[in-house]
């Protein structure tokens, strides 16, 4: 039982540092990664939206997960990141299916569609 825990909050922690790391990337230098995301040239108003959604967001669901770990509620952590990785891949196959694949979203789809399952695991394997 302690290795299906084990590797279930491994699974948790790879989430919540995946979070962390593009937040501290689309906050530090909003800029640089927006193209990524299919953004050129945004103005000083798309960099505040960009920061708030992909910096802030993410940010704040890190701390969320790292919290859920420290204070033994890793399911509730693995069941918000369930949920909001289903969002964001449930709105990025909305937003293909009515504009065609562009940019790096089929990626991004695949990213988030496999820390998903990382999170399902996660959720099904932790105990309450």
């Amino acid at each position: 039982m302690q290795n299906k825990n084990t590797a279930a909050k491994t699974c948790l922690f790879t989430v919540g540092l995946l979070y962390g790391i593009f937040g501290v990337m689309f906050i530090s230098a909003p800029e640089k990664f927006a193209p990524s995301l299919g953004y050129t040239n945004i103005d000083l108003s798309a960099q505040i939206e960009i920061i708030a959604v992909y910096g802030g967001l993410e940010i704040a669901i890190a701390l969320a997960v790292f919290w859920g770990l420290f204070k033994n509620n890793a399911k509730s952590a693995a069941y918000l990141c369930l949920i909001s990785l289903l969002g964001f891949a449930g709105g990025r196959l909305i937003g293909i299916s009515l504009h065609g694949l562009e940019g790096n979203h089929l990626s991004f789809l695949v990213l988030e569609i496999v820390l998903a399952l990382m999170s399902f695991y996660s959720y099904r394997k932790l105990q309450t």
